[in-house]
């Protein structure tokens, strides 16, 4: 079909209305994960969350909560939100911002893809209750499959933010009408390099407004991506951070998880291979010889004894360090 010169022009004006797509990277843990999110969010015009798995029932559900016909279960019983999702949820509320999912859709192929998880909890109960040696396998190979999993999942999150974009700003009214239209994507942190494989034809920026720091399992996922040399005690770094993330995941979810993250990092900056590798054989040897052994109890007498660590103290200065932050 033949483009007429007016059609010629309406296509340059649609070309001027090059949507903006900032990013937000972070974990999804506690609230204060979120909260550098607010500023981006009071900037856009459109929300895109991730869930994977998501249903039909989950976009009407949040859009119900951003034009204000639903109220957060938190709010509604009076309380500061503890969560990322609930402080998500709370600054949805009455924004009336559209709010669509770019995510894996329950039902697709990837929704039940190994991602490697169940490979890493695996290389933790090693790490606990078998030997050191099979952890680091263990860990090896889940961040092989995570890598895996992280490309094609990335991949179909960079198409769908292409096709979906130009099409809801064509069928929002609203929008349609803007000069200038930003969208808002939130993703995990281990999905950062969407950011540099962004459509070419949207302006993409990032939201985050400092450096994000990466704990060591999601180095050596990363490292595997990007085809990066490994270096030889990040595997067990690694196995030890989500032991740490399973055995203490409560006094983790009150901080924020960057701070956790450069926590952990200062705290294990000169701890080599070979002394977590006695850390996991004294933590074996624990487990197995007394039949009321806490596994809690028993990392935190052995990486006291062996690394000169209180994991007691660590995470009482973290969560204070929270506490910190949100009183300035």
């Amino acid at each position: 079909m033949q483009i007429t010169g007016e059609g010629r022009r309406v296509e340059r004006k649609e070309q001027e209305k090059m949507p903006e797509v900032m990013f937000y990277f972070s974990s999804h843990v506690s609230a204060s994960d979120f909260e550098g999110m607010r500023n981006a969010f009071e900037e856009a015009d459109v929300y895109f969350s991730e869930a994977h798995g998501w249903k039909q029932e989950d976009a009407e559900y949040l859009n119900a909560i951003s034009e204000g016909t639903k109220t957060p279960p938190h709010m509604q019983e009076g309380r500061v939100a503890k969560t990322a999702l609930e402080l998500e949820e709370e600054l949805l509320f009455c924004s009336h911002k559209p709010v669509y999912f770019v995510d894996i859709p329950s039902g697709h192929e990837l929704e039940d893809a190994d991602d490697g998880m169940e490979t890493l909890k695996r290389a933790a109960e090693e790490f606990v209750y078998r030997t050191f040696e099979l952890a680091e396998q263990q860990t090896l190979s889940a961040a092989k499959k995570t890598a895996l999993f992280l490309n094609r999942k990335d991949k179909y999150i960079a198409d769908k933010i292409r096709e979906d974009l130009p099409k809801i700003i064509r069928e929002n009214p609203t929008l349609k009408e803007k000069n200038k239209v930003t969208a808002l994507v939130q993703m995990g942190a281990s999905h950062s390099p969407i950011r540099h494989h962004a459509p070419r034809e949207f302006v993409a920026s990032s939201a985050e407004k400092s450096t994000l720091v990466f704990g060591f399992e999601d180095e050596l996922i990363r490292r595997y991506r990007f085809e990066k040399e490994i270096q030889p005690d990040l595997p067990a770094k690694a196995v030890f951070e989500h032991l740490l993330r399973e055995e203490f995941a409560d006094e983790i979810e009150r901080a924020p998880d960057q701070l956790f993250v450069l926590g952990l990092r200062d705290l294990l900056k000169s701890i080599s291979r070979e002394q977590l590798q006695q850390v996991s054989f004294w933590v074996v040897y624990r487990m197995t010889s007394r039949d009321d052994a806490d596994e809690k109890d028993v990392i935190k007498e052995v990486v006291k004894r062996l690394l000169q660590i209180d994991l007691g103290d660590f995470f009482e200065g973290i969560n204070s360090g929270s506490e910190n932050k949100r009183t300035e």
